[in-house]
């Protein structure tokens, strides 16, 4: 089961996985679910859950297909209209049976677009989640923590986290997270892990505080209130 989360902030897009493929007789093996395309008029970053030979076929589309659908001479057409509608004839294709898909794109003139498809219909977002990214439970988890909208740094670290938890309680769920962001400057960067050095401690120590905190203000009924502090220095941060 896979898990995918794109962010559209102000200044990029974020896209996060695991890394986790099951292939239909069971075997299990990691492989980096983002792909990435660079032109001149375009960045684009794509994430998928489901059959990657799908996958593979339905990105070297996007790759040969959408850049000129872009470029045709359309001026009074926005930019995210032209691409919305070159995903749409896109994705019109036979490989898209039982795939979801982001699409992140930035344009030539600054400005970007975050794209989620199920099958052969696409939308387009902020915030997407697909596979089991795209659940209640996690939809929850990502609205609470939410509060604002995001730069693309903190994207990242809430992108990482939601996949973080996936890989704990999600059979099918492993690997990664990797992570492929498109600045608004055009350039871009990629990895795989945690963002932070011991980032499995981290995250699990802020749970923890949290959950403290949580719990402080449901049984008070809302009103005590919680104040944030600077943390010491956990052990195995200690130089």
């Amino acid at each position: 089961m896979t898990i995918g989360v794109g962010f559209l902030c102000d200044d990029g897009i974020v896209l996060c996985s695991d890394r986790q493929i099951t292939n239909p007789g069971g075997m299990k093996y990691e492989e980096c679910k983002i792909y990435s395309y660079s032109s001149t008029d375009l960045r684009v970053v794509f994430s998928y859950a489901g059959f990657p030979d799908s996958a593979d076929n339905l990105f070297k589309r996007i790759m040969t297909d959408l850049g000129s659908s872009i470029a045709e001479d359309q001026k009074s057409v926005p930019l995210r209209d032209k691409a919305h509608a070159a995903l749409q004839e896109i994705y019109r294709d036979k490989h898209t049976k039982g795939l979801q898909t982001l699409v992140g794109i930035r344009f030539a003139d600054t400005s970007c677009a975050l794209f989620k498809s199920y099958g052969n219909t696409i939308a387009e977002g902020r915030v997407e989640y697909i596979g089991f990214g795209d659940s209640s439970a996690l939809r929850y988890a990502s609205d609470m923590l939410l509060g604002k909208q995001l730069n693309l740094d903190e994207a990242h670290v809430l992108a990482s986290y939601l996949v973080f938890i996936a890989n704990r309680y999600v059979d099918g769920c492993s690997g990664g997270p990797d992570y492929k962001l498109i600045h608004s400057d055009g350039m871009t960067s990629d990895g795989t892990g945690l963002p932070f050095p011991n980032g499995r401690e981290r995250f699990l120590y802020c749970e923890g505080q949290a959950g403290s905190a949580l719990r402080e203000l449901l049984m008070s009924g809302g009103i005590r209130e919680v104040l944030t502090r600077v943390a010491s220095p956990k052990p195995e941060d200690e130089s």
